[in-house]
């Protein structure tokens, strides 16, 4: 009987243990997933910031892309408009040297017949000086001397000295006339020379135009379509990015639950929001701000909105603390604000401490100035570690160094 006793007080102390150990064992399970749900919420938004960051990129690539097939066009098109004046020029040279063929042509043509007459006189004229020569000197004597009368001997002296001086005037002028034409042709064949000698330069400029030509348009062409594979991956991160805006949404939807939430006195005390004193920074040690509280030009939404508190950089797991003593009346995720704290300090003011990678309260509890209530994170709608800070009356936020 005394067994039978102990046997089933052994048995109830256990299914009490049981009873006991469910809720904590229930409470561990259900921490241990909200934290594996919300390290692949974070690491989602890490990853949604990185293709942000890589679109920016892709955007201004694609800028600078843009620019350089519109210099590339532009040089293209000077390079045509090259090619055109050097065909051109090309064209006149050519006329030009038709002509200078055609006159060299005729010149040649009118030295041959020069020449020819010039040999012929030449003959004729060496045939008499050969009869003179082999007559001798009396020649001329004997001509003279047969004349009949004197007036007869004045006319053969005046012939033979028309016919020297003829003779004469003919050698000459042919050997002027041959040395002219002679130096004539010689300019007109250097002239051709330099004319072909331009022809053959200008033929060489315009197959390097051609072959610059060749370059540019492959070059052309490359960068078009480097510019549409941009443009393509633009368009697949755009696509991933349209689920940041979404969390960017989720945020500022989560703010304005907030402000509804605090201004409804969901836990929250209402007044005029005067503090009799100064709040004290939230996170020790760490006071440099990165965006202060007002408009900002979102850098997702590329759009002016209201930035709701302060973000102070901060390393993870940095202390943070409570700005005063109050209430903590939210502990836990919020969305986009990730894990939050949210503590009330009487008379409608309420300070909120968001991205926490740990919250060390719990909401109903009061805590003391000063005394630490979580650490640094980046959690929520955050791309590093940093503590979100605000200060909100009735709901309305407010600038947190109005309050520090």
């Amino acid at each position: 009987m005394q067994r039978s006793r102990a046997s089933l007080a052994v048995i109830a102390l256990s299914v009490a243990i049981i009873l006991l150990a469910s809720p904590a064992l229930s409470s561990a399970v259900s921490r241990a997933d909200a934290n594996a749900a919300r390290a692949k919420a974070d690491a989602a938004r890490v990853k949604q910031a990185a293709e942000q960051k890589r679109a920016d990129e892709l955007v201004a690539e694609t800028k600078a892309l843009e620019s350089t097939v519109s210099r590339a066009t532009h040089q293209l098109s000077s390079v045509n408009a090259r090619i055109s004046a050097t065909e051109a020029r090309r064209s006149q040279l050519e006329s030009q040297l038709a002509v200078i063929r055609r006159d060299v042509s005729a010149k040649r043509s009118r030295i041959a017949t020069t020449q020819a007459a010039f040999a012929k006189r030449r003959a004729l004229l060496g045939d008499r000086i050969c009869a003179v020569y082999r007559q001798g000197d009396l020649f001329y004597l004997e001509l003279l001397l047969d004349s009949r009368s004197f007036s007869d001997l004045v006319a053969r002296t005046s012939f033979v000295q028309q016919v020297m001086l003829a003779d004469q005037t003919i050698m000459v002028d042919l050997s002027e006339q041959r040395i002219s034409l002679v130096k004539a042709k010689a300019a007109l064949d250097q002239e051709i020379v330099t004319l072909s000698a331009k022809s053959t330069e200008i033929a060489a400029d315009e197959n390097a135009l051609r072959g610059l030509q060749t370059d540019r348009a492959s070059n052309l062409s490359e960068q078009r379509g480097a510019q549409d594979a941009k443009q393509s991956l633009l368009a697949d991160t755009r696509a991933n990015i349209a689920h940041l805006r979404d969390a960017v949404a989720a945020e500022e939807a989560e703010a304005a639950r907030i402000e509804r939430m605090l201004a409804s006195g969901s836990g929250a005390s209402h007044g005029s929001g005067r503090f009799s004193s100064s709040l004290t920074w939230p996170t020790p040690g760490h006071t440099t701000i990165t965006s202060p509280f007002g408009s900002r030009f979102h850098p997702i939404l590329k759009k002016r909105k209201l930035h709701t508190g302060i973000d102070i950089r901060a390393p993870y797991g940095a202390r943070i603390v409570a700005a005063a003593a109050g209430k903590v009346i939210f502990a836990g995720d919020r969305g986009g604000y990730g894990n939050v704290t949210m503590i009330d300090h009487g008379n409608g003011l309420v300070t909120v401490y968001a991205h926490q990678s740990a919250i060390v309260v719990s909401e109903g509890r009061h805590v003391t100035k000063g005394q630490k209530i979580g650490e640094v994170g980046s959690t929520g709608m955050s791309t590093g570690p940093h503590l979100h800070f605000e200060t909100r009356v009735n709901g309305e936020a407010r600038d947190p160094m109005d309050y520090l």
